[in-house]
């Protein structure tokens, strides 16, 4: 007779557990390899007061920008990716080659703002799959220098170079800090190296 009724109560105790999983309305985990392939998918969103960053979405080329891409996303919704945002490094006059319209990427919102209804997203793969930048993994320090890292992009806001580790590590120099002096951007080329030192580091 104990058997039984311990039987019941195990049978209870499942029942009682399964039917409580089944109602949960959101599973919250913290394993990377879980949440960096969550995808939002456009059910889930009904107006730009859902979107949230951090999001992770399929997104395809609207437009190439002069400065990066617009992309459109969820069915509706469209964003922004800026040049520092994607997923190679490239210079302006090179971006309509590199990409085509209908183009279709992963990406991960950056910022929403509701009052202008602007929206950033980012299609660097470290980004997208939540793992830390190369340069965390490297032993670059700040205040470190080198003396040949190579420019790969001149715009209007400053250099883009590639430090010469191993594996290499992207960089960028705001035009306030290319030199101690008022210099043009445009006498520096792509393919040139230069020297420059390690101010600090952007996670993004």
């Amino acid at each position: 007779m104990d058997a039984f009724y311990l039987r019941l109560a195990r049978f209870i105790f499942a029942f009682i557990f399964l039917k409580l999983l089944f109602n949960l309305k959101r599973i919250v985990t913290l394993f990377n390899i879980l949440t960096s392939k969550l995808q939002t998918k456009s059910t889930d969103i009904v107006s730009i007061n859902n979107i949230q960053p951090g999001m992770r979405v399929s997104a395809r080329v609207a437009k190439v920008l002069s400065n990066g891409l617009w992309l459109k996303f969820l069915g509706y919704f469209a964003g922004s990716v800026d040049m520092l945002h994607l997923d190679k490094i490239v210079n302006y006059d090179e971006l309509a080659k590199e990409y085509k319209k209908g183009q279709k990427f992963d990406a991960r919102v950056l910022s929403v703002d509701l009052d202008t209804k602007k929206i950033t997203l980012t299609i660097q793969y470290h980004a997208i799959n939540l793992r830390l930048p190369s340069f965390v993994n490297s032993s670059i320090e700040i205040g470190d220098i080198f003396e040949a890292a190579t420019i790969t992009r001149v715009d209007k806001s400053g250099i883009a170079l590639r430090l010469p580790t191993d594996p290499p590590v992207d960089a960028y120099v705001h035009k306030t800090r290319v030199s101690d002096e008022q210099v043009k951007l445009k006498k520096f080329k792509v393919g040139e190296e230069v020297k420059c030192r390690i101010l600090g580091y952007n996670y993004l």
